[in-house]
């Protein structure tokens, strides 16, 4: 970001008008580019340089559609030394890990779980596990096809 600004502070006034924009938050949420007003650019076409597979030379021209999930499963948790007393959950998330396809699961369609969080000790069956996902696609339909899909995994496992 130091190198972009101190080029923009240095370049000549015959390459304005020029829009910049830096988003924040786009790792864990979006944030930045949720809350961006799109009215408010003159651009029609711009330039992302966070790519992890571009060289210096080469452009995004195109960016997948995305969406992310987050899902909260819950039992009841017990010290270990009185399972009876638990509502083991992770039998649970075996049989969705089991289910869900996970990586490039198309040439266009990517799915991941970045975060499974569950448990504080290891002397407890743990009582809830937090699922923090995404799904990245340049097909708008398969991104809508595996988001239903993912919903369903979770709702059978839930019935059970």
């Amino acid at each position: 970001m130091a190198a972009i600004l101190s080029v923009l502070e240095n370049l000549p006034s015959s390459h304005y008008p020029l829009e910049v924009i830096f988003t924040v938050s786009e790792e864990s949420d979006n944030l930045g580019a949720k809350s961006l007003d799109f009215k408010k650019l003159k651009a029609k076409k711009g330039y992302g340089f966070d790519s992890s597979e571009l060289g210096i030379s080469d452009m995004v021209l195109s960016a997948p559609f995305y969406t992310r999930f987050d899902v909260l499963m819950m039992g009841k948790s017990a010290h270990a030394s009185r399972p009876e007393n638990a509502v083991s959950i992770l039998p649970d998330l075996n049989r969705i890990l089991s289910n869900l396809k996970l990586g490039m699961v198309t040439k266009n369609t990517l799915i991941n779980i970045g975060v499974i969080n569950s448990g504080f000790v290891r002397n407890a069956v743990p009582g809830k596990i937090l699922i923090k996902g995404e799904i990245r696609s340049k097909d708008k339909k398969e991104l809508t096809y595996f988001k239903k899909q993912i919903k369903i995994i979770f709702k059978e496992s839930d019935s059970k």
